[in-house]
């Protein structure tokens, strides 16, 4: 399967479009969020870059407000790998 470069990079190009900048204060959690809860993922976005037919980069951008103890667990980002993948901070 080919994939045709054009119509990727316009497919990639959109995200940049659309992107945003979030106000990621405690005080605009919605009460309905934060009832119950022992943290809120704020903010969670993968970009996927294709560098060629056998490389490609993913990075992770991830905020997630911390509501009491309990929900220190959910600040940790977890990636599943092989032998053949390598990550990099």
């Amino acid at each position: 399967m080919r994939i045709n470069p054009l119509l990727l990079l316009l497919f990639l190009s959109g995200q940049f479009l659309f992107s945003q900048n979030f106000d990621l204060s405690i005080l605009t959690i919605p009460d309905s969020l934060t009832k119950n809860s022992n943290a809120v993922v704020r903010y969670f976005d993968t970009n996927i870059e294709l560098v060629s037919q056998r490389k490609m980069l993913v990075k992770i951008n991830k905020a997630v407000t911390i509501l009491n103890e309990k929900g220190n667990s959910d600040a940790t980002l977890v990636f599943h790998y092989d032998k053949s993948t390598k990550i990099k901070k």
